[in-house]
């Protein structure tokens, strides 16, 4: 999914062009939403949509944002 998500961006063609991040979307399309945050942290907004749903945690995908919020470099292997 990331590799669409890059694609979009990249169609747009604006810096000004940010993801809002539903917490639970991704989990509903077989997407894990901490790995989405880990490859697109660059485009998300400073914004994101938290729900619940089933199979969702919320506050995993919150700590996931946080994480790269304070460290916006990903390293090797997350």
């Amino acid at each position: 999914m990331h590799e669409q998500v890059r694609d979009l961006a990249e169609a747009v063609g604006s810096d000004s062009f940010r993801l809002l991040l539903d917490t639970y979307n991704p989990v509903a399309a077989g997407v894990d939403p901490v790995r989405l945050v880990s490859a697109v942290p660059e485009l998300l907004a400073d914004q994101i949509h938290a729900k619940d749903g089933r199979g969702g945690d919320p506050a995993h995908v919150l700590a996931a944002v946080t994480r790269r919020h304070r460290d916006p470099c990903p390293r090797a292997g997350e």
